[in-house]
């Protein structure tokens, strides 16, 4: 079960950081229609619509990069085989389930592994 436990703490790693990297070209594209928002509509209303969508991506860029947080600290603390990180990646691998393809893949493994009775004494301090 050790085995398993590294296995998700990377695969929790390897999600925040793509996260992360979602997170960035988000926020640049966001920053990018803001700025040409500013400098190319030739009216107030494309201006202010460039801004408004500008803003609504780089929205999306903060909740990426809120998800992309958790999932990193999850996964280094399962590599530690903290009992903290044993419950953050629960909680975060039900709320990967919804997450079609991969996400819901991640969830449905880690719920198995971290539920399994003989993953919880690995997570017990010694």
């Amino acid at each position: 079960m050790q085995q398993h436990v590294k296995i998700i703490g990377i695969l929790f790693i390897v999600f925040g950081l793509l996260y992360g990297i979602g997170a960035a070209f988000f926020f640049l594209g966001g920053a990018t229609m803001m700025g040409v928002g500013g400098v190319a509509g030739e009216t107030q209303e494309e201006r202010g619509a460039l801004m408004l969508g500008g803003g609504c991506v780089s929205m999306i860029g903060v909740m990426l990069a809120v998800l992309a947080l958790p999932n990193i600290i999850a996964g280094w603390g399962l590599l530690k085989f903290r009992e903290w990180a044993r419950v953050l990646a629960i909680i975060l691998a039900i709320l990967h389930l919804p997450h079609l393809g991969p996400g819901t893949l991640l969830g449905i493994y880690a719920l198995v592994i971290l539920f399994n009775d003989q993953t919880k004494p690995l997570f017990t301090r010694q």
